[in-house]
């Protein structure tokens, strides 16, 4: 007869008694992880599969770049935060790589637009959902580039940082901007590095966007890379993310007349706008073409998806995520998808590199 009084005094306890939280988790109704911190979690249990069944659920309520923002982003910060802190081991890195660009692929497909508050409504009962997904806004769309209505075309230069989980970062941004009008190219900290920037050619890219984790705190290898990009391209536009909110970075110099953006949203709603105050079709990076003799990454000589994807396998075995994924999967992973998508792309090479972005 007590027992569901008492149990209610104690989930009142846990929920109000900082000390005595693992009440509420004990006897509570409410989830024990936050959906970031179950993203998180699957990563660490190299558990792709189970994160996607967590987003196609979290898809019901919220855009794909919703999702990316309150869900992917801040589980990827709190991995990035154990990272600084010196937590995470080698191999749980890898493990995170690993799962991350299993659910971008996953979600390669998916379209990204808002979800109307009435099917949000129309869930069934027994749809679980946290209590910040109880409390979400109506969404705003996010911006969207026309090529046809702006008479032009628009390509954007990603690079990521060099920071551990960069890449990933750097991969979900690109694949949004393409879901959203604009062509997108990635590239790796590496070949903008103060050693080798000498050989970067910048013509006709007229928008960068610089993502990293770093830019929170502002470093100054990021400070730097900014000012040579600048000083190579002083009539592009430079945006960076991930910030936040009021930091320092924003009022840098050197990016006053550009934009640093807080999340994925703010990043595409950035490069939509500087596109449109473009008036000429945009150019893809020309820096795509190696420089060790080797074909360039979009356009190799017609011979097949496999040596397309031999081509592409190269090119991003010097990158960090690569690296750090054992070398059957990421070779199995890269075939897979070229075969699968050389029948609508250019080259081979286009096909193989369509599977991370």
């Amino acid at each position: 007869m007590l027992s569901t009084p008492l149990t209610l005094c104690l989930v009142i306890l846990g929920r109000h008694v900082d000390r005595l939280e693992f009440l509420d988790v004990l006897f509570g109704d409410r989830p024990a992880l936050t959906p970031a911190e179950n993203f998180y979690q699957r990563l660490l249990a190299n558990d792709p599969d189970e994160a996607l069944v967590q987003a196609k659920s979290l898809l019901k309520e919220r855009s794909l770049i919703a999702y990316y923002d309150e869900v992917a982003l801040e589980g990827l910060r709190l991995a990035h935060n154990d990272v600084l802190r010196g937590v995470v081991t080698a191999d749980q890195l890898r493990r995170i790589n690993e799962s991350a660009l299993d659910i971008i692929q996953g979600l390669k497909d998916t379209d990204d637009v808002p979800v109307p508050m009435r099917a949000r409504e129309e869930l069934p009962a027994s749809f679980e959902r946290s209590d910040e997904a109880m409390r979400l806004p109506p969404e705003s769309p996010p911006a969207h580039f026309d090529a046809a209505k702006e008479g032009h075309t628009a390509s954007v230069l990603c690079i990521a940082g060099r920071s551990e989980l960069d890449d990933l970062a750097a991969t979900i941004a690109v694949q949004l901007f393409r879901k959203h009008g604009l062509f997108a190219d990635l590239a790796g900290y590496e070949r903008f590095s103060r050693g080798r920037f000498g050989e970067v050619d910048l013509t006709g890219v007229s928008i960068v966007c610089v993502v990293s984790f770093d830019a929170a705190e502002s470093p100054p290898y990021l400070r730097n890379l900014l000012r040579r990009l600048h000083q190579r391209a002083p009539g592009a536009e430079l945006i960076v993310g991930l910030v936040f909110a009021e930091n320092e970075l924003q009022g840098e110099v050197l990016v006053r007349t550009s934009s640093a953006a807080v999340s994925f949203k703010e990043l595409v709603d950035a490069c939509v706008a500087a596109a449109c105050r473009q008036s000429t079709d945009g150019v893809p990076w020309a820096g795509l073409a190696v420089a060790d003799g080797e074909s360039a990454l979009l356009g190799p000589p017609a011979g097949g998806v496999a040596r397309g994807f031999a081509c592409v396998a190269r090119r991003l075995k010097r990158t960090r995520a690569v690296q750090r994924l054992p070398s059957s999967r990421s070779l199995s992973m890269l075939s897979k998808a070229a075969w699968a998508s050389s029948s609508s792309c250019a080259t081979p090479a286009h096909a193989a590199l369509q599977c991370l972005v």
